[in-house]
């Protein structure tokens, strides 16, 4: 089984400072991370009503404009960062929230552009990011099946699709994560299908690894200083944590296997032989007082004893010595000999 691409999400765990995203970036690479994802949006194009106060959910109470002008990251810095990710050889793109960015991030050279889950019904902003045939990242949070399959006809003309199973919860509970969906997902769209993960902890990614997911993506902050991303955010460490989780679920589901695996070989040595538990000389008929299953394995394997009890013996075989073939009468497909 492949490891899932793992993709840090800076979003606003800068906190307005280029140098703590610098940092955060670092940590990111350290922490084990195959790649990482800005965020590219002006607070004057996301928001109408400069007056709405939200309702509910981790920013409830505050200004939706101030929030995002506040989270907002100043766009001239994806060079900036993009470039400290490829010096550690991760990749790095960015999330367009609306068609300026889009033609920002192209003078960018960004190589992949990822859709949020709010912006799923946003088909013009999809359409321009798969007009520029790079790879499209689609979140499916609150999506039903036919804004997925929307989204998915829109992204005509993208170089791949990989989708996303969200919960659009800020931090989102594991109860609320329905991960079986992924399986769903693979079949319904037969897609690449993903995790982006609001939870605390590592067992969404790792539960989502086993189920199949090809990418998982969760926001890293470099510490809870206040951040607008704090409550749903991982530290270095706990993203680090996540990292070695997955990565050691996808090394645990291997492949397919039966028979001893290279590893196992010396433990073959501990199964059970047929052994004499008393002198046998010719002409004695093997029965379960004579001949019991013993460790360490024998020439000949315990799953015999049936077959061989009432044959007779041929040779002597002194108590506490392993049964030979050659000892009995009894001669085996020799296909069949374990």
């Amino acid at each position: 089984m492949n490891t899932p691409i793992i993709v840090a999400e800076l979003g606003a765990s800068h906190n307005g400072d280029l140098e703590r995203a610098c940092k955060t970036v670092d940590a990111a690479a350290y922490a084990g991370a195959s790649a990482i994802k800005l965020q590219c949006y002006d607070a004057t194009t996301m928001v109408a009503n400069r007056e709405h106060t939200i309702a509910g959910g981790a920013w409830s109470g505050q200004n939706l404009y101030e929030l995002y002008r506040r989270a907002a990251m100043p766009w001239r810095w994806h060079e900036t960062l993009f470039a400290v990710a490829h010096s550690h050889g991760m990749d790095a793109w960015s999330t367009p929230f609306d068609e300026t960015a889009v033609n920002f991030l192209e003078t960018m050279a960004c190589p992949a552009y990822k859709i949020a889950s709010h912006e799923i019904t946003d088909l013009h902003l999809i359409g321009c990011a798969a007009a520029t045939g790079k790879r499209l990242i689609l979140s499916t949070g609150m999506a039903t099946e036919s804004e997925i399959r929307a989204a998915i006809a829109a992204a005509e003309g993208a170089e791949s699709i990989t989708l996303l199973k969200c919960t659009s919860a800020y931090p989102a509970e594991p109860a609320d994560m329905n991960l079986a969906s992924i399986l769903h997902m693979t079949h319904a769209f037969g897609l690449d299908v993903g995790l982006s993960d609001h939870t605390d902890g590592s067992i969404a990614a790792v539960t989502a690894t086993v189920l199949g997911a090809t990418m998982i993506e969760k926001h890293i902050t470099l510490d809870r200083a206040g951040g607008p991303d704090d409550g749903f955010a991982a530290t270095p460490a706990e993203f680090a944590t996540m990292v070695r989780n997955v990565r050691e679920a996808a090394a645990a589901m291997g492949i397919t296997q039966y028979g001893p695996t290279e590893a196992e070989l010396p433990s073959l040595r501990l199964r059970r032989g047929l052994y004499a538990v008393r002198d046998l000389v010719p002409g004695d008929l093997i029965s379960h007082a004579k001949v019991k299953a013993r460790r360490p394995a024998g020439r000949i394997s315990a799953a015999w004893l049936p077959e061989l009890i009432g044959k007779q013996i041929v040779q002597p075989v002194p108590a506490g010595a392993p049964l030979q073939w050659e000892n009995t009468t009894y001669r085996p497909n020799q296909e069949r000999i374990t």
